[in-house]
């Protein structure tokens, strides 16, 4: 009921490791997608899944499959195996690492602005072409969408997937949520409100390592002031919901105490 894909190809999440497919109809047909559906369903063991292997079935700060299982519960009916509603039901995708910043414990991986700094070739990296043709394919069963980066909210296919969304009438039902270093507020000077205010829900999560100039080291390339602005924002817009995330080291930990 659910895929990722990067630019390292499709899998069932970003956790999992990496199995190789570039479009969704090779992932979906492949010989190790139909024995890791079995060996879930099995409650076996499968190296595809080895990140959630070893932290196991332990709650809320243990395997990230056990914690998503709890929340696509509804798409189950579990008196009846044969009641799964086998459709794309989760999605996220990382279209590129495109970003305007230069976080401090990032790396070109995720930031091109790093890659460029570095020389690393290439720069950006992009998902699948198929990508974006892929997700038409399912968009209408889609109930949430994760976009990744880089920064996804600088993106033309994170806005052109919502386009989408919107014009077939999806877009009431399904939920949107990304990771942002919150320093924007439009996209081609058109605020975020007119995309996300079509949604059933917009869920940021906007990374925070520190507070003022800090931040503004930590997170090169961002102003303090102009990330409070951008925050209330994305606050003041009725169906999002904002949160934060930071990456916690012996630096950012003094700062922010």
């Amino acid at each position: 009921i659910r895929y990722y894909v990067d630019f390292r190809g499709y899998r069932p999440c970003h956790e999992a490791r990496p199995v190789g497919y570039n479009t969704l109809g090779e992932y979906l047909a492949s010989p190790e997608l139909a024995k890791l559906r079995q060996d879930l369903l099995n409650g076996t063991p499968n190296d595809i899944c080895r990140k959630c292997n070893l932290n196991g079935p332990t709650g809320d700060y243990g395997s990230p499959r056990e914690n998503e299982k709890r929340q696509v519960a509804h798409m189950f009916d579990n008196n009846n195996r044969a009641g799964l509603q086998e459709s794309m039901k989760i999605v996220e995708i990382r279209f590129s690492n495109l970003c305007n910043i230069k976080c401090r414990q990032c790396d070109a991986c995720w930031s091109s602005a790093i890659g460029f700094e570095e020389g690393v070739e290439p720069a950006i990296v992009n998902a699948s072409s198929q990508a974006t043709g892929d997700f038409k394919t399912i968009a209408e069963s889609v109930e949430f969408l994760l976009i990744g980066g880089g920064e996804p909210l600088l993106h033309p296919e994170y806005f052109e997937t919502l386009q989408y969304l919107i014009d077939i009438g999806r877009a009431k039902d399904v939920t949107i949520a990304c990771s942002t270093n919150g320093t924007l507020n439009s996209f081609r000077a058109k605020p975020f409100a007119e995309y996300w205010k079509h949604f059933k829900r917009i869920v940021l999560t906007v990374s925070i390592d520190s507070f003022g100039p800090q931040l503004e080291y930590w997170h090169y390339g961002t102003k303090w002031e102009k990330w409070l602005s951008n925050v209330d924002y994305y606050r003041s817009i009725d169906n999002v919901v904002v949160d934060f995330h930071g990456a916690i080291n012996w630096v950012t930990l003094f700062s922010a105490m």
